[in-house]
């Protein structure tokens, strides 16, 4: 899904982590040693990383020859909240983030898989002039950390497919593994592909066999997916390296076309049943790398985003959400000491409501309770609908804050937006303790 240059994602990241959060858990992000997370297979290895098939046709991933699932975070806010979450990997998008990334891996005992950012443009792969940057840009890269304890793989790409499945595409793929293999023949070649059927996977195959692993990034398709690697000809392992809530494409729209995103709740319980999914496609299935550890402005702040941004305007600090907690019960089998709210639909006029068309002023409520019976703040925050659309993943800008249309008194909000245009209404509601749940409400003004 994400398809962003590798130089603006680094950024990003960057930005992410320098930025200090409230921790629920842990030791703060800033620095000093994580709180220990529950061994699991591998978490304390270190040493070659061999991919190996027993006799029988069955996958392992070993390091330092002891077996490694991958529990792995997309996005490297807060490490080492990860960390203690649970979570072993860490994956970037491009070979930009592996100078600061891998050192705080292994400050962490952590892994990287170290992207590499292709083309989606298929006119690229017949650029003498591109080709070769990214021939230099493999080189250097591979060169200086193919012996850093801290790599677990290379990944060639994220979701080039979405522009470029072409022959020389795959073929060009299929050159760069070669010479990562050549450079490197410590560590596994991956590349990453959006939900790749069986014809994309045959090209892989194809002109691309240095390949060793397959990454699928998928979203709400995720269960329908290993039956497509199952009618192609691919026989290797593969890692789930993008996953989490239901993507903006698939999911019910407003009357107007605004696509309805679920509460952080309801994100939380999704989260947790598709990665028992992923967990039962083992031993084929390496493990996963779940989305967003962090946060990111897609069609909503919140959609894809584990943790809420710093803002403000509605008292924001960069909490952590219920999918953080569901991701660290599940890695490390113990629920954590502090749990986020539970938050429910909105209600205008007593009923539950997922949209709202208006001409005058609204009341809306949401309900929301704490496991730990903290005390709750409820927070509201009026935006214009994202209009400026990226495309799979692609920047973004933060939609406008509507000043001065919102009077709330605990979980009640007065809204009174006059001029007529299609809005939302967001709820957060923070548990003081580093946690929140979140939800919004598409509404339009006639």
């Amino acid at each position: 899904m994400l398809r962003i240059s590798a130089t603006l994602l680094c950024c990003a990241l960057s930005a992410l982590c320098a930025v200090e959060h409230p921790t629920p858990w842990g030791k703060p992000s800033s620095g000093g040693t994580a709180a220990k997370a529950p061994a699991k297979p591998g978490e304390a290895a270190k040493g070659p990383v061999a991919l190996t098939q027993a006799a029988d046709g069955t996958w392992r991933l070993t390091r330092g020859g002891k077996p490694y699932d991958i529990r792995g975070v997309g996005g490297s806010a807060q490490p080492d909240l990860a960390k203690a979450s649970g979570a072993n990997s860490i994956r970037t998008w491009g070979s930009d983030a592996a100078p600061r990334l891998l050192p705080e891996a292994n400050r962490l005992g952590m892994t990287v898989t170290v992207g590499f950012w292709l083309s989606h443009n298929a006119g690229d792969y017949t650029n003498e002039g591109y080709k070769k940057r990214m021939r230099d840009e493999v080189t250097r890269t591979v060169t200086a950390y193919a012996k850093d304890p801290a790599v677990l793989m290379w990944a060639l790409g994220n979701e080039t497919t979405s522009g470029a499945d072409t022959d020389d595409a795959w073929k060009f793929i299929g050159e760069l593994a070669v010479l990562v293999k050549q450079l490197d023949p410590g560590h596994p070649v991956m590349t990453v592909q959006a939900h790749p059927g069986s014809a994309t996977l045959d090209r892989m195959v194809k002109h691309a066999p240095a390949v060793d692993v397959i990454g699928v990034n998928s979203y709400g398709g995720l269960q329908s997916w290993p039956g497509l690697l199952q009618r192609s000809t691919f026989k290797g392992p593969y890692v789930v390296t993008e996953w989490g809530p239901n993507g903006h494409w698939e999911v019910a729209k407003t009357t107007w076309g605004a696509p309805i995103e679920q509460t952080s709740t309801e994100k939380a319980k999704m989260y947790g049943e598709r990665y028992d999914f992923i967990v039962s496609l083992k031993p084929r299935c390496l493990g996963s790398y779940v989305f967003l550890w962090g946060q990111k402005q897609e069609r909503t702040p919140t959609w894809y985003s584990m943790f809420v941004e710093t803002a403000s305007t509605v008292g924001l600090k960069g909490e952590a959400t219920s999918m953080v907690e569901a991701m660290a019960t599940k890695w490390s089998g113990t629920k954590p000491a502090n749990s986020a709210p539970l938050i429910g639909s909105f209600k205008v006029a007593g009923k539950e409501v997922r949209e709202l068309r208006t001409g005058k002023a609204f009341t809306a409520s949401i309900d929301a309770v704490d496991p730990d019976k903290d005390a709750l703040t409820w927070t509201f925050e009026v935006m214009l609908e994202a209009t400026q659309l990226g495309n799979g993943g692609s920047h973004e800008n933060r939609p406008g804050h509507v000043d001065n249309v919102v009077t709330s008194k605990g979980s009640e909000a007065t809204v009174n937006v006059t001029k007529p245009g299609n809005y939302r209404l967001f709820a957060y509601v923070l548990d003081g303790k580093g946690m929140v749940a979140t939800a919004n409400l598409p509404f339009q003004v006639q």
